[in-house]
């Protein structure tokens, strides 16, 4: 359900920006919203949720343009390190997950680089030496840079 979910939401998602009062679009994407959330474990709790509270909290960022500014670059990330979860994902998108994620982005002219709202690599090294729990800082401190 929630690899349908994907499917639906990369090819929904752009389609309010043509038909703003398009009710059956919306709704569409609102029932793939609904389904993604069908996951085995839950995602609020996943790496690019963590790392985006962190400089999220600290700087004012809304949740959801923290998820756009890291979520295709902890995709990279989890492809190295869970390749197979990584690939079930990119092959029930029709491609590498990652990039298709940050092209969505770039799709919908949402924000893709942290460096926009002035942060630099001081502070983002300092929320990945704080979030290293699970994580080496090296990963993260990348994986914040990979998003400047």
């Amino acid at each position: 359900m929630a690899l349908d979910a994907n499917r639906c939401l990369f090819d929904s998602l752009p389609c309010p920006k043509a038909s703003p009062e398009d009710v059956d679009v919306r709704t569409e994407n609102q029932l793939a919203a609904w389904f993604s959330f069908t996951l085995p474990s839950a995602s609020a709790g996943g790496l690019s949720h963590t790392m985006g509270k962190q400089i999220g909290a600290r700087h004012g960022i809304p949740h959801g343009v923290t998820s756009c500014l890291l979520l295709p670059h902890v995709m990279r990330y989890l492809a190295r390190s869970m390749p197979q979860r990584m690939a079930v994902l990119s092959e029930g998108c029709g491609g590498d997950a990652a990039n298709l994620v940050y092209q969505l982005l770039a799709t919908l002219d949402l924000p893709q680089h942290i460096g926009q709202y002035g942060i630099g690599e001081t502070e983002l090294r300092r929320a990945a030496t704080e979030l290293a729990v699970k994580l080496p800082a090296e990963d993260l401190i990348a994986i914040y840079i990979s998003a400047l």
